[in-house]
């Protein structure tokens, strides 16, 4: 039995980013025409000429900040030579987004290479702000409390730090913001209630 030798001509066109180009084992980086021998399954040297035509791809970059507290936005910027398109759909640079996940950019040049790149946007964590100190405190009577869990604070009073003084009148709310080293906000509210001084007979 006689088996046929195979002599064919294929073209391939790549993007750089897709580089190196493999063909049977062979691996390719430059544009130009290659001699490929191959065998078939019967022993017979086959030959492929391999013409390899190598398109530049873009680049893509995103930037802005990407971790946000709960709550608030972030903005993120494309930078590319090509058309952007986002994950979200968008095509415009920047976009602003308030959901933790991940971003991704996709830039298309004018040859019709792609570039990608990917963010991931978080959600930072909530100081867990607490006020400590009685419930109830007699008329005219000083009180202490005190916040805890931020970084710093600023009382509905207008003080700032974790310590406030009271001498409430009359049953009050007192309302803490503490702030994280990272930016973030949360509140405690702790209700005082005055209690009357009783009023000694003789």
């Amino acid at each position: 039995t006689v088996y046929p030798v195979y002599d064919t001509s294929i073209s391939v066109i790549c993007c750089t980013n897709d580089l190196p180009y493999l063909y049977h084992g062979h691996s390719f980086t430059q544009n130009g025409t290659y001699e490929v021998h191959l065998s078939t399954v019967h022993g017979c040297d086959s030959v492929v000429h391999l013409t390899l035509t190598i398109l530049e791809s873009p680049y893509a970059i995103i930037s802005g900040i990407t971790d946000i507290c709960p709550g608030s936005s972030t903005s993120l910027s494309a930078n590319g030579n090509g058309t952007f398109r986002w994950s979200t759909g968008a095509t415009r640079s920047p976009i602003t987004v308030n959901t933790p996940g991940w971003y991704v950019l996709t830039v298309t040049a004018t040859n019709g290479c792609k570039a990608y790149d990917s963010v991931e946007v978080a959600h930072l964590p909530l100081p867990n702000v607490t006020i400590s100190g009685s419930n109830s405190v007699c008329r005219g009577s000083e009180l202490l409390l005190m916040a805890s869990g931020a970084y710093s604070y600023n009382w509905n009073t207008g003080v700032m730090g974790p310590v406030l003084s009271v001498t409430p009148t009359q049953t009050t709310s007192y309302v803490v913001t503490g702030t994280s080293d990272r930016g973030c906000t949360a509140t405690a509210t702790h209700i005082v209630s005055v209690k009357a001084v009783p009023v000694a007979n003789i």
